[in-house]
């Protein structure tokens, strides 16, 4: 993923991932995710 921390502390961050079984079984669809983090410390 890709992240950045602002001079004030704030942190923004984006991750993709996809989840497969690999084709050891059909069907196999996998699941795509998208996570988006914010925090701030105080």
């Amino acid at each position: 993923g890709v992240g950045y921390v602002f001079d004030n502390g704030l942190d923004v961050g984006l991750k993709v991932q996809h989840f497969s079984n690999g084709a050891i079984k059909r069907p196999n669809p996998g699941a795509n995710v998208a996570v988006i983090r914010v925090a701030y410390p105080f």
